[in-house]
């Protein structure tokens, strides 16, 4: 099932430049912004599979000194 989620995320990403100008720029300058939005995602991709545990913890700690 993930499988088939990220397929189609990519391929949604992968459009979005045709979405957005309902024109076929992909090799133009307005095309870049598939390639911008495909990183972006990836940044956040990659923050929240890194970045859970850090996150858990600072709330973690924000809670138990607001109980102190």
């Amino acid at each position: 099932m993930s499988f088939l989620y990220g397929a189609g995320a990519a391929l949604t990403l992968d459009e979005l430049a045709l979405w957005l100008t309902l024109e076929d720029v992909y090799w133009a300058r307005e095309g870049r912004a598939s390639i911008d939005a495909i990183v972006l995602f990836g940044a956040f991709l990659i923050i929240a599979l890194y970045g859970g545990r850090f996150f858990h913890a600072v709330v973690n700690d924000l809670i138990l000194h607001r109980k102190k």
